[in-house]
């Protein structure tokens, strides 16, 4: 995976994954001090969060993560390099998404980080007592829950050899979250159970988890399967 990680260092991944994680804890700050709100409890400001890198940042950063990834090999005659060199096809997909899951996991504590910090600065204004054992717990559900959106992504980035494909996948998905999420269909919307399971008891997110890591185990067989068929 070093390989793969020097592929990135000069190119728009780090400032994403280091940079925009840190926005839900800024604009926890910008919310949580209005005149309006600043009888605010600590579990309101640990939620939103969470919630708000779920729901609307964290679909479009994966995106761009996928794209980035991908459209090294697909715009350079990568893949038929990789593919000619004396190794399994499946490790070099299996490289690919070790890269994936580790910078969302990166950001994925990076942003539990800025929002833990946000509150300590708004802790003078905020009522009740922080839960930390919760807020971590559903942040790394939610992280869990999202390996399924991140895998469908480098399916479609696979199969489509441009850097729109997976980009334009994460924007309509976010849109169509917004319509299902609150509704039955929501539990079924691969893109909406981060969000779901990250405002959930982690005890009751569980068949919401199992049902993301199914859905996250098909989408890296389909991966496989779309690599071992292609030609290069």
């Amino acid at each position: 995976m070093r390989t793969e990680f020097l592929k990135l260092r000069r190119s728009l991944v780090w400032p994403v994954v280091l940079g925009l994680p840190w926005l839900p804890g800024v604009l926890n700050l910008l919310i949580f001090q209005a005149p309006e709100r600043r009888t605010a409890e600590w579990a309101d400001v640990l939620r939103n969060g969470p919630s708000t890198w779920f729901l609307l940042l964290m679909p479009l950063v994966m995106s761009l993560l996928v794209a980035q990834v991908t459209t090294l090999e697909h715009s350079s005659g990568g893949w038929r390099l990789l593919f000619s060199a004396p190794q399994p096809r499946s490790r070099v997909v299996w490289r690919k998404i070790g890269v994936l899951l580790t910078l969302s996991l990166l950001m994925t504590a990076l942003m539990l980080a800025g929002v833990a910090a946000g509150a300590w600065l708004l802790s003078g204004t905020l009522t009740g007592m922080p839960d930390w054992g919760t807020f971590l717990g559903r942040g790394l559900v939610g992280w869990a829950a999202s390996l399924a959106l991140l895998l469908i992504t480098l399916v479609a980035a696979l199969c489509f050899p441009s850097f729109l494909a997976p980009l334009g996948l994460g924007m309509a998905a976010t849109v169509v979250t917004f319509v299902v999420i609150n509704s039955e269909w929501g539990r079924w919307w691969p893109w909406a159970l981060p969000t779901l399971t990250s405002v959930q008891p982690v005890q009751e997110s569980v068949p919401l988890l199992a049902y993301g890591l199914g859905l996250s185990l098909l989408a890296a067989l389909a991966a496989l399967w779309e690599v071992a068929r292609r030609d290069a």
